[in-house]
């Protein structure tokens, strides 16, 4: 086990099924085509050097992890999965990183 870790700017794309239900996590370090049945869970915090999310309101942060979470699995909307990861993860464009260990609770 060990964190999978590639330097560099990332975008990260989430696969969903009929449901709504993640199913899929992709990475990736360039652009690349994406299904319809995907979306972007980033929330741009800043752009061109400006403050574009409004961070005084936590309420917003509170709705949205709630909508996040209900798009897992029913048996990953506990603190403690049943399995890890809760939604499997893919790289597109690159291959997958190697796996570097990392101490528990925590980045090196």
């Amino acid at each position: 086990p060990g964190k999978k870790t590639l330097g560099g700017r990332k975008d990260v794309h989430r696969v969903v099924d009929a449901d709504g239900r993640f199913i899929q996590e992709v990475l990736s370090v360039l652009p690349v085509e994406l299904e319809d049945d995907t979306i972007n869970p980033q929330v741009p915090l800043v752009r061109d050097g400006e403050i574009v999310a409004d961070l005084t309101n936590p309420a917003e942060a509170q709705a949205r992890c709630a909508e996040r979470r209900s798009r897992l699995q029913d048996a990953d909307r506990t603190p403690w999965p049943t399995h890890s990861p809760a939604i499997p993860t893919v790289w597109e464009g690159v291959e997958e990183p190697l796996s570097t260990p990392v101490p528990s609770g925590g980045a090196q």
